[in-house]
C-alpha cells in the first residue's frame, strides 16, 4: 500500500557514521558509500553478516511458533537475488507440492499401438506396493523435509564454490595481478568480457575489479525489480523517488530498510513535509552482534565451562 505522496527529494540527513564518527552525511547512501570505500572501522562484510544473523534469528522464531515470517526481503539480497525472480508471495510457509503419481493400470502394453490417446481401463488392478508386509510397525512416520533442510544439502560444496570463482577474481587464491600488467602500454589491462580499461597501478586496477563495474554482489528492488551491484547503489535507489519505482512511499520501507542495512540505519517517523527521517544506530559495529558466540559466553558463561557462580554465597 501506498502511502500519501511525499516530495521527490528528500530533505538531508544529519548522520554520522558509527564506526569512524565522520560525517555529518546529509544521504543514507552517502553514508553507505562511505562504509564501503574509505571507513577503516566498519564494511559491507560487516553489514551482510549481521543480516544474516538476524535473517537466521527470524527463520529460527518462525520455526518455533509455526507462524509466516511477514515483511521477508531475504530473497532480495546477494545470496538469493542471482538465482532469478523472487517468490510472488514473500511469506515463508515450507510446503512442498504433493509430488506428481501415475497408476501402473494407465501404462500401455508392449503390444498396443503408438497411439497417444489413453485407453479406458475396464478394471482397476490393485496396487501391489500396499500388499507388503510393515517391517517396521515402530518406526516414526516419513516427514517431509523442511525449507531449511533442504537448502542445506542443496547448498553448493566449499569445492564446488571453488570452482565457480574465476581466476580473474582477486579473491581467488590463483589470482595474480602481474599477469594482467603489459610491458607495451605499462598498465593493467582488464579484460573482464568486453571492457578493456587500463589502470596505472596495481591498486587502482584491483579496485576496478572490485567494484560495481564487474562486481557478483546483487541486490533486487523489491518493487520494481531492479538489480544493483552494490549496497551503495541499491540504497541510493530506494532512498530517492521515482516515476517508475515508489518504493519509499509503502509501508513496507522501513521493515525493507531495516533488513538491508541490518539495522545500521533506522527509520525515524517523518520529517513535516513528509519525507523519511533517518538515524543512524548509536550500537552498530560496537560490540558482538546479536546471537554471536560472544553474547552466548557473556549470558551463559558455562560455555566455556565456567561456573557462573564460583565464590557466591547462595542461600535458599
Amino acid at each position: 500500500a501506498l502511502l500519501t505522496p511525499l516530495q521527490d527529494h528528500p530533505q538531508e540527513q544529519n548522520l554520522y557514521c558509527t564506526g569512524c564518527g565522520k560525517g555529518p552525511f546529509v544521504r543514507v547512501g552517502g553514508l553507505v558509500s562511505h562504509v564501503e570505500k574509505e571507513c577503516l572501522i566498519l564494511n559491507t562484510n560487516m553489514i551482510e553478516t549481521m543480516r544474516e544473523e538476524k535473517m537466521e534469528f527470524s527463520q529460527a522464531l518462525t520455526a518455533l511458533t509455526k507462524e509466516p515470517l511477514k515483511n521477508n526481503y531475504g530473497g532480495y539480497m546477494p545470496e538469493n537475488a542471482n538465482r532469478g525472480l523472487p517468490d510472488a508471495t514473500w511469506e515463508s510457509t515450507g510446503s512442498i507440492p504433493a509430488p506428481f503419481t501415475i497408476e501402473q493400470s494407465q501404462f500401455p502394453s508392449l503390444g498396443e499401438s503408438s497411439s497417444t490417446t489413453l485407453q479406458p481401463t475396464k478394471e482397476k488392478k490393485e496396487n501391489s506396493w500396499n500388499k507388503g508386509k510393515n517391517l517396521f510397525p515402530d518406526a516414526p512416520a516419513a516427514q517431509r523435509p523442511t525449507l531449511e533442510q533442504l537448502k542445506q544439502v542443496t547448498a553448493p560444496s566449499a569445492r564446488a564454490t571453488f570452482d565457480l570463482m574465476s581466476d580473474l577474481d582477486p579473491k581467488h587464491p590463483d589470482f595474480n595481478v602481474a599477469r594482467f600488467y603489459s610491458e607495451y602500454t605499462q598498465k593493467f589491462n582488464c579484460r573482464m568480457g568486453r571492457c578493456g580499461k587500463a589502470f596505472k597501478t596495481a591498486k587502482g586496477f584491483i579496485a576496478h575489479l572490485t567494484s560495481e563495474a564487474h562486481s557478483a554482489s546483487r541486490y533486487r528492488c523489491p518493487y520494481c525489480l531492479n538489480t544493483f551491484g552494490s549496497l551503495a547503489s541499491i540504497t541510493q535507489h530506494v532512498e530517492s523517488n521515482s516515476n517508475k519505482c515508489k518504493i519509499r512511499d509503502t509501508e513496507q520501507y522501513n521493515s525493507y530498510m531495516d533488513q538491508l542495512l541490518a539495522s545500521m540505519v533506522n527509520v525515524k517517523d517523518r520529517h513535516a513535509d513528509g519525507t523519511v527521517r533517518y538515524e543512524t544506530s548509536k550500537t552498530f559495529g560496537k560490540g558482538p552482534s546479536p546471537g554471536s558466540d560472544l553474547v552466548e559466553q557473556k549470558e551463559n558463561p558455562k560455555v566455556n565451562g565456567g561456573d557462573p557462580y564460583t565464590g557466591m554465597q547462595i542461600h535458599w
